[in-house]
């Protein structure tokens, strides 16, 4: 069964030796807000997963995006 899902994000942080995932719906608008708080006044970037969960970063602490592809993901064999 072929459930879609939103994009993977992994968010690099400084000072930490993990990656923090988290699942976008639109990657797009994720990347222009980042752009537009590293620019701006704003020390906090927000982010919302689908489900409404939400994950606060401090914006000089991140460090880099790993970006998944947008594909459909199968649980089981698929």
């Amino acid at each position: 069964m072929s459930q879609p899902t939103g994009i993977t994000v992994k968010i690099g942080v400084l000072n930490s030796a993990r990656e923090i995932e988290v699942s976008v719906a639109d990657v797009d608008a994720l990347i222009a807000d980042l752009e537009a708080a590293i620019g701006g006044d704003r020390r906090i970037w927000w982010v919302t997963e689908p489900d409404g969960r939400r994950h606060g970063f401090v914006i000089d602490k991140i460090t880099h995006l790993d970006i998944e592809s947008e594909r459909n993901r199968t649980i089981g064999f698929g």
